[in-house]
């Protein structure tokens, strides 16, 4: 990954190990709830047992009905690096990415849905889900979903990680 990325694996433990610090973030609070699941569970809940008792339906059949999305803050030496990734949910793999060193929504989302929108068809009543962030509420984001008649834009209930939590990507 650290490859793939062009990060140094020194920055990625620093990461890791700094990450451990960070309180009240959405992505911890979810690993923390779905580890507990794991554990209560013998280990043996994978993801689709683990998104049912969250009560959330992220089981899609077809291709190019469901994508998810979401930025990754990512500990670069001194600096933050944001990865956003539109995932389809039928076969849970990511369509497209974007890497950037800022949160602007021409970097971040619209990167990313102009890659992934040229990589993969989107079929009719296509749902783009994601959370309430600054960059999927833009009027960017929003006009290009209200102008396409097949996308149907759906965002997480305020303070509800959970709606949201199969996007996460956890190191």
């Amino acid at each position: 990954m650290c490859n793939l990325l062009n990060i140094n694996r020194n920055s990625y433990y620093q990461w890791h190990r700094n990450s451990n610090n960070v309180r009240g973030s959405k992505t911890i609070i979810l690993k923390v709830k779905m580890i507990q699941i794991c554990q209560e569970n013998r280990k043996v809940y994978g993801s689709h047992k683990i998104t049912k008792i969250l009560k959330r339906n992220f089981n899609v059949k077809e291709l190019g009905k469901v994508w998810v999305s979401d930025i990754t803050y990512i500990r670069c030496k001194d600096k933050w690096i944001y990865l956003t990734t539109m995932l389809d949910l039928a076969d849970r793999k990511n369509v497209r990415w974007s890497l950037s060193e800022d949160m602007t929504i021409e970097n971040t989302v619209y990167k990313a849905w102009i890659k992934a929108s040229k990589n993969r068809e989107i079929s009719n009543d296509f749902i783009f889900h994601s959370d309430r962030g600054v960059q999927y509420a833009a009027n960017k984001m929003t006009n290009i979903f209200k102008h396409n008649k097949k996308i149907n834009q759906s965002m997480s209930r305020k303070g509800n990680c959970w709606d949201n939590c199969s996007s996460r990507i956890f190191f």
